[in-house]
């Protein structure tokens, strides 16, 4: 505690020396009483500010680990870093053959969907099928109630650029790889 006003009275210190230089760099007699009073407000809240934050703030040393917690924590980010761990951590979760085929492209935090893309259709149908197990792995290795349900995607379809000489039809339908 005694460290606490050292440092407050360290604080006031300076900014006494600061004031006369503030006060003589105003140029009439009127605007200098309108800034002393204006800057002595301001250096009161600064110290004021300074003061209480220096009092609440923990001075011990944390772990990079615990601060990167506390910041999630603070932020409301538990949800998204969870997501995140899934998306990051897919070829564990899922199996390195069946991660080749399938990946995670995004999700929608408000409602916990997880966005998957598949190479083909049979890829795509074979998640469908899957989706109750996948989503157990999941549960088990993020916690449950991260990721609430799935939303599968096939491939997307090849763009083949339109022009003056296409070929008009209806192009490849199945699978694209």
């Amino acid at each position: 505690m005694a460290k606490k006003a050292d440092l407050v009275s360290q604080q006031l210190d300076r900014i006494r020396r600061i004031r006369p230089t503030i006060k003589s760099s105003s140029k009439s007699a009127a605007s200098e009483s309108t800034s002393a009073g204006d800057s002595k407000r301001q250096v009161d809240e600064y110290v004021n500010r300074d003061a209480a934050a220096r009092a609440n703030a923990p001075r011990d040393p944390v772990t990079l680990g615990a601060a990167v917690d506390s910041l999630i924590e603070a932020n409301q980010w538990g949800k998204h870093a969870e997501l995140a761990t899934v998306m990051a951590d897919w070829n564990d979760i899922i199996g390195a053959e069946y991660a080749a085929h399938v990946k995670p492209v995004g999700f929608d935090a408000d409602k916990a969907i997880l966005i998957l893309q598949a190479d083909s259709t049979a890829w795509a149908t074979q998640t469908r099928i899957l989706s109750v197990e996948i989503l157990k792995k999941i549960d088990d290795t993020v916690g449950s109630g991260v990721v609430a349900s799935l939303e599968i995607r096939g491939p997307e379809p090849v763009r083949k650029p339109g022009g003056k000489y296409r070929v008009k039809g209806r192009g490849p339908r199945d699978t694209y790889g």
